[in-house]
């Protein structure tokens, strides 16, 4: 499973939720992938007072973050997943 994550820049609470899904990755397995949102203007107009924005799963999730909340969607999205993967067999 693959979450993203739109952020910049000099941005605390980016590099905080970063560090929170890397401490996750010890436990779940995900990858991470980051979207600077100053390299394309439609993500930095949609997002520009929102970062960090984590994608799960398809949904978006604004801030706030915090570990456990974080956690937990990541559980319910690697589930979702399974579910759907166990539906297509």
């Amino acid at each position: 499973m693959q979450i993203t994550v739109y952020s910049k820049p000099n941005c605390s609470l980016c590099d905080d939720l970063l560090a929170d899904l890397a401490w996750l990755q010890r436990e779940l397995e995900f990858t991470i992938a980051g979207v600077d949102i100053t390299t394309d203007a439609t993500l930095q107009e949609k997002f520009k007072y929102l970062v960090p924005v984590l994608e799960i799963g398809g949904t978006l999730y604004p801030p706030p973050h915090d570990l456990l909340q974080t956690r937990q969607r990541v559980i319910t999205a690697s589930r979702e997943a399974a579910e759907q993967d166990g539906a297509k067999r």
